[in-house]
C-alpha cells in the first residue's frame, strides 16, 4: 500500500489543482470564485482522507485523488452553470431542470452513476406532506433522499430565481455542504 508520505502528497497535488483549473473560475469574479474553491478542496481532502484512512489494498487508493477530482469538478461546474446571471429570466419550467442538475452532480460526489436509481425508494406519504401537496417529480425524490430538507426540495428553482450570483453561489454550496 501507499505510505502516508506518498498519498499525502496526491491530495496535495489534486487539491492544488483545484486552484488551477480554469474551468473551474469560469467566468466567476474571485469573490464568487473562493467559496466554491474552498468548498472544492475541503471536499476533496476530506474524500481523500477517508479513503486512505478505510482503504485496505493499495488498488483501492491507485487512482482515488484523479477519480475524486472528477467528481468535485462536475459538481463545481454545475455550480457554475446554476449560477449562471442568465438564469434569473428563465422561465420556471427550465429552472425546474436546476433539480434534476444538483441531482445529478450529488449523484456524481456520492459515486452514484444512476440517480434515478435512489429515487426508487419513494417518499412516503408523509414526507411527500412534508414537502408538498403534490407527487414528487424523480429529481425531487432524489434530492429529498440525498437528506435535503422538504423546503430545499420544493423551493429550489424558486430560491435560485431572482437571486445575485453570488447569493446562488452561497446557496449552492450549503447543498452541498450537506453531502457527505
Amino acid at each position: 500500500m501507499k505510505s502516508r508520505e506518498d498519498f499525502d502528497s496526491e491530495i496535495q497535488r489534486v487539491v492544488e489543482r483545484v486552484y488551477e483549473d480554469e474551468m473551474l473560475r469560469s467566468d466567476l469574479t474571485d469573490k464568487e470564485a473562493q467559496p466554491v474553491l474552498d468548498w472544492a478542496s475541503n471536499y476533496l481532502y476530506q474524500r481523500l482522507e477517508n479513503k486512505y484512512a478505510n482503504a485496505t489494498t493499495a488498488t483501492e487508493l491507485e487512482d482515488a485523488p484523479d477519480y475524486e477530482y472528477g467528481r468535485v469538478k462536475q459538481a463545481v461546474l454545475a455550480v457554475i452553470a446554476l449560477s449562471s446571471p442568465t438564469s434569473n429570466e428563465t422561465p420556471h419550467a427550465i429552472l425546474l431542470s436546476s433539480v434534476k442538475t444538483l441531482a445529478q452532480a450529488i449523484s456524481g460526489l456520492l459515486g452514484n452513476k444512476n440517480p434515478e436509481s435512489l429515487a426508487e425508494n419513494p417518499a412516503t406519504p408523509r414526507v411527500k406532506a412534508q414537502v408538498s401537496d403534490k407527487e414528487l417529480d424523480t429529481n425531487q425524490t432524489t434530492l429529498f433522499n440525498f437528506g435535503l430538507s422538504p423546503e430545499t426540495v420544493r423551493d429550489f428553482p424558486q430560491q435560485l430565481s431572482g437571486k445575485t450570483r453570488q447569493e446562488k453561489i452561497d446557496l449552492l454550496i450549503s447543498i452541498l455542504q450537506t453531502v457527505n
